[in-house]
C-alpha cells in the first residue's frame, strides 16, 4: 500500500482569512488556538475534581464564515447549501467528513468548519491500514473515537446533552472578561439547536444550527460582544462532556479563535449567490464541457432552491453589504420552548442564568454566571 497524500487544506477556503501577522493579516481572521490554552476533566475528575491542560484538538479548524443577515433571514443546514463553503470546496475535491457549527444570531450568522485532524496529514502505509477501520469521523483515538461515534450516529438529544463550549478571552477590556470567563458549559441545554446530518459520501457532514436567538440572555451577551468585536480575539473549544471513568480524560473535539471582526467586510446572501456564480463560471472553464454540464447539473444554476421556511430566505432588497444596525435586546423575542429562558438554579454545564426583564444590556450581563464546573 503506498503512502496517501494529505488533502491540501486549501482546498476548503472560508471568508475570513487565515491569520498571518507577517503579512499584516491581524484583523477579520481566524487561527487555531493551542490546547494548553484550556481546562478540560481529568482522568480522576469524578473522585476530586481534578480539572487538566487539553491536549492538541482532535479536529483541525478549516474555515470560519460570517453571513449577514436580518432578524428574519435563517440560514439552515448550511452544508446542502450549493454557496456556502463546504459545497464549494466539494467541488474542488476536499472529501473529509466535516462538523460545522452554525451560530445564528440578530446580525446573521457565524459559520465554523472542522475536519479530523488526520484528514489533513500525509498518512504512511500503516496509518492507512489503521484508518480503513475508522469512521470517517473518528481520529485513531480510542477514549475519543467511542465518543464521537455515539455523537455523531446517536440521537439529536445525547449531542444536545454532551455538547460543551470553553469560552476565553484572549484579547480584550475588563467588561468582557466578566462574560468570558472560560468556565466550561452544556451550550445546547438551554438553546434551541436543530442537527443536520449527511454522512452519504458526496456531503459527509453534521451540523449543529445553534439559534443564539432563542434566549434573551444570549441576545445579551451578543449586544455587548457585538459592540466590541472589532477590538477582541476570543477562542471557542468545544468537547464532548466525559461522564464516567472510561470517558475520561476530556478531549478537545475542535476550536477555533477569532481576532477583531469586521462586520464591513462580511458577506451577505447576495454576494455569495454572485460569487457561487463565478466560481461555477472558474470550475467550467477548467473542466471539459461534459464535467462542467454534469457540475450544474448536480447544483443548479440558482441558490433559491434552498430558501425556504427553515432555511435561507432570499431578500432581493438586501443586497448592499453596507453597516450592520447594532443588535437589540427584544423582549417579544421568544421561540424557545418553555424551559429555554426560565430558569434561575446554576447547575454544572447548563447557562445558570437570572432571565429576569432589563432595561438595557448591561445590567443583564451583569447577572451571568458561567462557573458551571470548578477550575
Amino acid at each position: 500500500m503506498e503512502e496517501k497524500r494529505a488533502e491540501p487544506r486549501s482546498l476548503f477556503q472560508s471568508h475570513l482569512k487565515v491569520f498571518n501577522e507577517e503579512l499584516g493579516r491581524v484583523d477579520h481572521c481566524w487561527s487555531d488556538p493551542e490546547g494548553p490554552s484550556f481546562k478540560v476533566r481529568g482522568e480522576d475528575y469524578l473522585y476530586g475534581g481534578e480539572k487538566i491542560n487539553a491536549g492538541p484538538s482532535q479536529y483541525t479548524f478549516l474555515g470560519l464564515d460570517l453571513v449577514l443577515g436580518t432578524d428574519n433571514n435563517v440560514l439552515s443546514n448550511v452544508g446542502s447549501v450549493p454557496y456556502c463553503s463546504l459545497q464549494k470546496a466539494r467541488k474542488r475535491g476536499f472529501k473529509g467528513f466535516v462538523l460545522i457549527l452554525n451560530f445564528r444570531a440578530h446580525f446573521g450568522n457565524f459559520l465554523a468548519y472542522w475536519t479530523p485532524s488526520r484528514v489533513l496529514v500525509k498518512r504512511t502505509p500503516e496509518e492507512l491500514e489503521a484508518d480503513a477501520l475508522l469512521k470517517p469521523y473518528q481520529t485513531g483515538h480510542a477514549i475519543f473515537d467511542s465518543l464521537i461515534e455515539q455523537f455523531v450516529e446517536g440521537s439529536d438529544d445525547y449531542r444536545n446533552a454532551r455538547l460543551k463550549v470553553i469560552p476565553v478571552l484572549h484579547e480584550g477590556n475588563w467588561v468582557l472578561r466578566q462574560v468570558v470567563s472560560g468556565k466550561p458549559a452544556i451550550i445546547c441545554s438551554k438553546i434551541r439547536t436543530v442537527w443536520h446530518r449527511d454522512l452519504s459520501s458526496e456531503n459527509n457532514y453534521l451540523e449543529a444550527y445553534i439559534d443564539l436567538s432563542s434566549s434573551k440572555i444570549a441576545v445579551g451577551i451578543l449586544s455587548l460582544v457585538r459592540f466590541y468585536v472589532s477590538s477582541v480575539a476570543v477562542d471557542l473549544a468545544f468537547t464532548i462532556e466525559g461522564t464516567a471513568d472510561e470517558e475520561l480524560p476530556e478531549e478537545i473535539l475542535c476550536a477555533f479563535r477569532f481576532y477583531r471582526l469586521n462586520f464591513n467586510e462580511a458577506h451577505n446572501v447576495a454576494r455569495l449567490e454572485k460569487e457561487y456564480a463565478e466560481f461555477l463560471s472558474e470550475v467550467k472553464s477548467a473542466t471539459n464541457s461534459g464535467g462542467a454540464d454534469e457540475l450544474q447539473k448536480q447544483n443548479g444554476s440558482s441558490a433559491s432552491n434552498h430558501c425556504g421556511n427553515n432555511q435561507l430566505r432570499c431578500d432581493p432588497d438586501n443586497s448592499d453589504r453596507g453597516r450592520v444596525s447594532p443588535v437589540r435586546l427584544s423582549q417579544s423575542e421568544d421561540k424557545s420552548t418553555s424551559n429555554n429562558d426560565s430558569f434561575h438554579s446554576i447547575a454544572e454545564g447548563d447557562f445558570g442564568i437570572d432571565d429576569e426583564p432589563q432595561s438595557s444590556s448591561l445590567p443583564v450581563l451583569n447577572q451571568l454566571d458561567l462557573n458551571h464546573e470548578n477550575s
